[in-house]
């Protein structure tokens, strides 16, 4: 048997059931006088028989399994000839006309088993039948067989069948073990919609980029399912030909994300909002977040609105009125010449008409149809679904997509990065787009904690020196008179406290300059997938460039020292904004 796994049968008991049957056969046969040279043939395999028992321990299985089958086969040869010669008849050892093989040979060819291959992943038996045996071998012995050899498991009775009608030396598989079947991993569905209305952009065909809304915003209902889970399940063992069981992988469990304002239901397979309010995602998490509401307009019927939670206004917001909240602000109609700012992110899917009046200003991003003469600034960037009409923008980033997605006129003041359809327009309006505030910011951010540093380094050496003070006068006296020993704790509390400030501004200070190290070297693009337009002024780290002509597709930015128009390349910040 070819195979890795040490099953072979030990063979003593076959060679005592050959060497019974043998001398039993032979009495048998000395019985009749005209067949005695029969049993003297019979006996010269007596002696043989013997020194197989010797050599079951230093014989190779392999070579003593072939031994003993040549030697069953000589004594099965004897008798079947002595048969066909008429001078023996079956009965005589107890086989019958039809099937003339002695029993205890067959019974000895079934102990000593068939030839059989085993993969080496036990998981597969292959069985060839020789010619020699092929009448032995039924279906029932073929299995019995193949169970003396350790196969127990996978047995295919259909293939012992096959099998038995092949030509003899024919392979055919006939057991099979069972593969491990793993579990499913829990699967975590977002039920919101969120992802359709902001996931990752997808690419058009020439790989142009599909910005969706960044932050696109549901509102959402005390007891709304936010996630639900398809749980994990239990793998199922495998077994081996042999009966070893295959270990299998179990499906793995996957926790729900934290998200603030949501709770688990009872049977745990959901998490559900726990407020009224509104949802978006913001840097690849969801946010919930409770929401006041305003069903109206923000006007005299209301007032200004200043809240700590969310702000949904399902109206607009008319001119000279503001709405202030330390999360989000979302207005479902149109913002006049009002004032918006929110610690967070800021929603206008009706766009803002701001009469030159208008102040946008989000912590984070904003996200809106189309501005208007407005005033814009955020944290991060602005993403337009349509026009950017004389307004003055200061961001990380400003991103127009949309058929209308043009910027004309006003003054846009960003970090790295200014992406539209258009920008500019056939009347030559002057509109101008600066990149690299951020580093002259940094800047003076760097100068003015280098300077508070050098001023609180001093405050710490003036305390150190004065308790210093204190403690020779301690060490003088043995003791502190009371005043000067309030002055002592007061001077040691604030030491504490400056170096504590201190660690923090140093921690500050490393985290700017590694700010200033990467601006300095991050690519600035002005980029416009249609055109740039005449009358555009375009100033990169105080290197300037004026439109001229159309440029048609096309991307700005600088190349030894100086703006070079290249055309329109695709930007990827995929995973960027996440972290910022």
């Amino acid at each position: 048997m070819n195979t890795n796994k040490d099953t072979s049968p030990t063979y003593s008991q076959t060679i005592d059931l050959i060497k019974e049957g043998l001398n039993t056969t032979i009495q048998a046969i000395r019985d009749q006088s005209d067949a005695v040279s029969i049993a003297d043939d019979l006996c010269q395999s007596l002696p043989l028989i013997d020194q197989l028992q010797g050599w079951s321990s230093s014989l190779p299985p392999d070579r003593f399994r072939a031994t003993l089958l040549s030697l069953i086969n000589t004594l099965d040869q004897i008798l079947l000839k002595a048969v066909k010669a008429g001078r023996v008849s079956p009965v005589m050892y107890g086989a019958t006309e039809e099937f003339p093989t002695a029993p205890f040979i067959m019974e000895a060819v079934t102990q000593v088993g068939p030839e059989l291959t085993v993969s080496k992943d036990h998981m597969r038996v292959t069985l060839a039948l020789p010619e020699e045996f092929k009448h032995v071998w039924t279906p029932e012995r073929m299995k019995a067989g193949l169970e003396r050899q350790g196969i127990v498991f996978g047995i295919n009775e259909e293939k012992l069948l096959l099998l038995k009608k092949k030509k003899p030396g024919t392979s055919v598989p006939v057991a099979f073990g069972q593969e491990p079947v793993s579990g499913n991993d829990a699967v975590l569905e977002e039920c919101l919609g969120l992802c359709e209305l902001s996931g990752k952009p997808s690419r058009k065909k020439g790989n142009r980029v599909d910005y969706k809304q960044l932050n696109s915003f549901l509102n959402v209902v005390k007891g709304q399912v936010v996630i639900k889970k398809t749980p994990a399940t239990q793998g199922t063992a495998g077994m081996d030909v042999f009966g070893s069981p295959i270990p299998c992988r179990d499906g793995v469990d996957f926790p729900f994300p934290p998200i603030q304002n949501t709770s688990i239901s009872p049977d745990g397979l959901a998490i559900v909002a726990s407020v009224d309010g509104c949802a978006y995602i913001d840097a690849g998490a969801i946010v919930i977040v409770p929401a006041l509401e305003i069903k109206t307009n923000v006007d005299y019927s209301t007032g200004n609105v200043d809240a700590s939670v969310a702000v949904t206004v399902n109206g607009d917001v008319l001119s000279g009125f503001k709405v202030e909240s330390l999360e989000d602000v979302v207005v479902k109609g149109t913002v006049e010449a009002g004032h918006l700012v929110a610690g967070k992110n800021i929603f206008l899917p009706g766009g803002v008409q701001g009469k030159e009046s208008a102040r946008i200003i989000a912590g984070k991003h904003i996200d809106a149809k189309f501005f208007n003469a407005a005033t814009i600034q955020a944290g991060r960037t602005v993403s337009v679904h349509g026009f950017v009409m004389q307004c003055r923008v200061k961001a990380k980033r400003l991103r127009l997509d949309g058929k209308e997605g043009e910027l004309i006129g006003g003054v846009v003041d960003a970090v790295d990065d200014v992406c539209a359809i258009r920008i500019g327009s056939e009347m030559g309006v002057k509109t101008q787009i600066r990149l690299g505030f951020d580093l002259t910011e940094l800047q003076q951010s760097i100068e003015k904690l280098d300077e508070e540093l050098t001023s609180l380094k001093e405050k710490i050496k003036r305390y150190s020196d004065s308790l210093a003070t204190l403690n020779k006068w301690k060490e003088k006296k043995g003791f502190l008179p009371p005043d000067k020993q309030e002055m002592q704790d007061k001077l040691t509390k604030n030491l504490n406290k400056a170096n504590e400030i201190l660690a923090q501004k140093e921690e500050r200070l490393d985290k700017t300059r590694q700010e200033m190290e990467s601006s300095t070297h991050c690519a600035r693009m002005v980029r416009a997938s249609e055109t740039i337009m005449p009358g555009v002024e375009i100033t990169i780290l105080n290197h300037n460039l004026t439109i001229k002509k159309p440029t048609g597709p096309a991307t700005v930015y600088l190349v030894n020292d100086a703006l070079e128009i290249y055309p329109y390349q695709d930007r990827n910040f995929e995973g960027e904004e996440d972290v910022e």
